[in-house]
């Protein structure tokens, strides 16, 4: 009532309403006039009041709600900027430590009892013999907040390393970004949802449904990365080579009685093959006696018909 009057209107109704209620005598019937008179009067005014009345507060509104969206995105930033700048960082934490040592099985046991008491854990064991070395492979993996301990338990006792490589890599601004791109893309996952819900026609909804699928893909592939990525940094890895030289066996020198028998037995042996192979070529050998046999004959033939012919021309 008082907003659709206006407070302009609503000051002389005030006064209007003070002088209609005095209880005098001959006035009643002129105030009840009065009174009708000034509302006729501010109705007819009050849509002009109302529309600038009006007009000023949705600007006002639509101005408030604007300064509330900058203030909102003025913090938001200021709230990423403040988690950027904390100390809590994604590290992604590795290392590489070989050695030689005269147990190599003793010293794996010993790092092992280190790695479950730091709440660790072996992602790989390998155990490689060659002709002059015994070499074993653990790949170890402990909490982050860990890792400083077990290099320090198990480099006790080592002298000297063949190769001590440790690497801390930043990746908070790979983290940072991969959760926002997976945020946005669910936001327009959700959104192509509910035009799903709205579209009416067969080709609308297979476009959308192409677009919910693509974006589906790339969520799921962010997903997997952000995953992997959290997992290297809740638990680094340690990779240990652990490797002993053994003596090259001497190499055996036989006798010369051994040898001769070996000889004789590896001629039988080429004997027993090259018997085997005539054997098993014997269609091939009998057909080429058989061409050498015709050769010859055809040969005596040919001797004979031209010794006959000079008999026969010196009679």
């Amino acid at each position: 009532m008082i907003r659709y009057f206006g407070s302009f209107n609503m000051k002389y109704l005030l006064e209007a309403s003070r002088y209609l209620w005095k209880p005098t005598e001959g006035t009643m019937k002129n105030s009840i006039i009065i009174f009708i008179f000034l509302c006729l009067i501010s109705c007819k005014e009050a849509p002009e009041s109302l529309s600038t009345t009006d007009g000023a507060s949705y600007e006002a509104v639509l101005t408030s709600e604007s300064e509330k969206l900058a203030t909102q995105q003025e913090e938001e930033v200021e709230t990423d900027t403040k988690a950027e700048n904390q100390p809590d960082k994604k590290m992604v934490r590795t290392g590489r430590l070989a050695w030689e040592t005269d147990d190599p099985r003793e010293t794996r046991q010993r790092i092992v009892r280190s790695l479950e008491k730091l709440d660790g854990f072996i992602a790989q064991d390998n155990e490689e013999r060659m002709y002059n070395r015994i070499r074993y492979t653990l790949v170890l993996r402990v909490p982050n907040n860990n890792f400083d301990k077990l290099l320090t338990a198990v480099s006790e006792g080592v002298s000297h390393f063949d190769e001590r490589d440790i690497k801390v890599v930043d990746v908070t601004a790979r983290y940072v970004d991969l959760s926002e791109r997976l945020k946005t893309k669910k936001e327009l996952e959700e959104r192509y949802r509910q035009l799903l819900k709205k579209a009416e026609k067969v080709e609308d909804m297979l476009k959308i449904e192409r677009s919910i699928a693509a974006e589906r893909a790339e969520i799921e592939s962010m997903e997997g990365q952000l995953r992997l990525l959290s997992n290297q940094v809740a638990y680094s890895t340690l990779t240990i080579q652990l490797h002993k030289p053994v003596d090259e066996p001497p190499i055996a020198t036989a006798a010369f009685g051994s040898r001769l028998t070996d000889g004789f037995k590896t001629g039988w042996e080429l004997l027993e093959d090259i018997m085997v192979a005539t054997v098993t070529l014997w269609p091939i050998l009998l057909l080429i006696g058989i061409g050498i046999f015709l050769a010859r004959w055809v040969k005596r033939r040919r001797k004979l018909r031209r010794a006959h012919s000079t008999g026969t021309t010196g009679q």
